[in-house]
Order: structure tokens, then sequence, then C-alpha cells
């Protein structure tokens, strides 16, 4: 899948949802903030499409940890929200 197009993807979720899509930092990977979640997305031209549904799968993921009041107090993913 082309980043291009997981980016337009990415960015008509967060307007349909109302919340912002902004690159927090770069290095090898690039670090986005979608609402108050983090995503974490390769900085190819070109990502191999099993990478693109797990960074969207673990999207949904979280929020239905969220949405389920967490698992763990202990847990990295709870305790950012």
């Amino acid at each position: 899948m082309r980043k291009q197009r997981l980016m337009k993807e990415l960015r008509q979720v967060a307007g349909d949802k109302g919340v912002e899509l902004r690159l927090s930092r770069q290095g090898k990977h690039e670090v986005w903030l979608f609402g108050a979640e983090l995503l974490v997305i390769p900085r190819h031209n070109e990502i191999d499409e099993y990478t693109a549904m797990a960074i969207e799968r673990a999207r949904i993921d979280r929020q239905a940890i969220a949405a389920r009041g967490g698992h763990f107090r202990s847990c990295s993913l709870c305790s950012r929200a």
C-alpha cells in the first residue's frame, strides 16, 4: 500500500471522528497523534499491506480497550488515556 493512500485514509477517519491527526516526531518511523492516540508509521513510500492493516487494527483495538474501561491499571495502553 502506498503511504499516501494510508495517510489519506487516516486523515479521512480523523475528520469523520472530529479528531486531529498531526505529526509528533520523526526518525526511522513517524509518530503521529490521532487525537490522544499514538500511531507509529514507517517512513517508506511503500508500506506492506500487513503493516498497514496492523496500524489500523491497533488503533481499533486501543479504542475497544478504552471503551471497556481498560483491562489492567498497569497497562501502558490504558494508562495513556
